[in-house]
């Protein structure tokens, strides 16, 4: 029977492949390296979602981390106006945005592009103090409307009052609406979300919502809805995210309580908003098992619990209040609704010192088949220089993490290099390994190193995936040493067929030949 070769696998087995590859990286690697095998794979619907930071100062490269891969990329971002950066929410998981403000004058800017688009100058009462845009939120709806809003608390005797401020921009208008309301006897001064819904303002602070109307010449007071009952006691935190789901408003909270030993515990509940009897009505676990949440600032939203097989009713999210937790509990976390179950994923990556993170849903387009040989590439290259007018081109590149030498102590008297290399070649990719010998009887001397690279982010994360390990019976004790990058090579496709795959980001591509 003649054996068959890689590309002639049958389309049924393909096809199973494809489906089964739920990173986007991935699946472009997969459809790249023939045509049979790009025949057979269709795009799939929805990728996990990538993380990254939201800093409000300039930050170049742009980065980002699957968690679900364990990779990390980065891309350089278009040269933008300088200035602080306020991150708003997007209707679409799949796109960033940020808003720049220059003497009242707003810019909002997709740093995937560097496309900018200049908005009408904002109400001259809304800056009067010039701290209005130090706590601004904000967000891009479906239909184009924009909503900018911030909160100053102020304490008077016993009582706090909160001075909510907003401006509307709807397709078509010259210039922004208008919105102050005041409220008052509130407990918490960080239990803020606002949301532009069905023509309204909704105002969320701490159980109860307030509508709000936009309409020029309506009294703008607020209404309160009916209070959700405390379910949470004493808490030290509590995180509150606005998201629309299957045409529900959710409402997802997130409290923290602290003990003596500087410990923390996170519960947590989401609600949905009824309209009819104007209240928040708590969603039980089980009714969130077929999605998934992913709850960030200043994009939450939520995808079928299919994309995540195994992890329907989950909820993850970011905790960075570094100053209040010990060192373990900074990084990503994911809450699991049906049994009420918290699990630390992963610290952030090193280098993220913002306290903001987001979202993003990286999306596939196939581009079309095309063989490449060298009068393609002249033909190409004619063609660039043909192109006067400027483009914004967005590289992203796979961000390998550093590379670290292992200092391996309490090894066994007569263990070999190549037993490191396979014991450790578990736990990433192993560049070399050597054992300290004693030079007259050979034997080891306890000790030796191993230079490696892993799929963590952060130091620590590797650190703890390494301890506990037994090598003959001997319990190893390790130390890192940051090492570095470790150099890849690009390898070569095969070259029955130049293929092109494109990895889209928001509205920028990654190229793959």
């Amino acid at each position: 029977m003649e054996q068959s070769t890689w590309p002639d696998l049958p389309p049924d087995v393909l096809h199973d492949i494809s489906s089964r590859l739920r990173d986007a990286v991935d699946f472009l690697r997969f459809s790249a390296v023939c045509r049979p095998w790009r025949d057979s794979s269709k795009p799939i619907h929805s990728f996990p979602p990538w993380l990254l930071p939201t800093p409000e100062e300039d930050s170049v490269p742009l980065r980002f981390r699957c968690l679900f891969s364990k990779s990390s990329y980065r891309a350089l971002l278009p040269i933008a106006e300088s200035g602080r950066r306020i991150w708003l929410s997007t209707h679409d998981a799949t796109t960033i945005r940020y808003l720049t403000v220059e003497h009242r004058r707003p810019s909002l800017h997709d740093p995937l592009t560097g496309a900018v688009t200049r908005l009408p100058l904002l109400p001259h009462k809304c800056c009067v103090d010039g701290r209005w845009e130090e706590n601004l939120h904000g967000a891009v709806y479906a239909d184009g409307t924009t909503l900018l809003y911030g909160v100053s608390t102020v304490f008077e005797d016993t009582k706090t009052i909160a001075s909510f401020t907003a401006v509307l921009l709807q397709p078509g208008d010259a210039e922004w609406t208008f919105v102050e309301t005041i409220f008052e006897n509130t407990n918490r001064s960080r239990e803020y979300c606002a949301t532009y819904r069905n023509g309204r303002i909704l105002v969320t602070i701490e159980s109860s919502v307030w509508q709000i109307s936009t309409q020029r010449g309506v009294d703008n007071m607020g209404i309160p809805l009916q209070r959700l009952p405390t379910m949470c006691g004493n808490y030290l935190e509590q995180y509150s995210y606005l998201l629309e789901s299957r045409g529900e408003l959710l409402w997802a909270t997130i409290h923290v309580r602290t003990y003596y030993n500087d410990s923390r515990r996170f519960s947590m509940w989401v609600c949905a908003l009824d309209g009819d009897k104007r209240q928040w009505v708590r969603k039980d676990g089980y009714s969130l098992a077929d999605r998934a949440l992913f709850l960030g600032s200043p994009n939450s939203f939520a995808i079928d619990a299919s994309v995540l097989v195994g992890h329907g009713g989950s909820v993850y999210f970011v905790y960075t209040n570094s100053k209040a937790a010990p060192y373990k509990q900074y990084g990503v976390f994911r809450y699991n609704l049906v049994n009420d179950e918290v699990k630390f994923i992963e610290r952030l990556p090193q280098g993220w010192n913002c306290e903001k993170c987001t979202w993003l849903i990286p999306e596939t387009i196939m581009a079309p088949v095309q063989e490449i040989n060298r009068s393609s590439l002249e033909a190409r290259g004619v063609k660039r220089q043909e192109i006067t007018c400027p483009t914004h081109v967005i590289h992203v590149e796979r961000y390998y993490e550093p590379c670290f030498k292992v200092l391996v102590y309490n090894l066994p008297l007569t263990v070999k290099s190549s037993q490191l290399r396979l014991l450790f070649g578990k736990h990433g990719k192993v560049f070399s390994t050597e054992v300290i010998c004693d030079k007259k009887t050979k034997r080891s001397r306890y000790i030796g190193h191993v230079t490696m690279s892993t799929s963590h982010a952060h130091l620590e994360d590797a650190l703890d995936a390494l301890s506990g390990l037994v090598l003959e019976g001997c319990n190893l004790h390790i130390n890192m040493v940051k090492e570095g990058r470790p150099q890849q090579q690009r390898k070569k496709l095969p070259s029955f067929i130049g293929a092109a795959a494109q990895l889209h980001i928001g509205p920028f591509s990654w190229l793959w030949l």
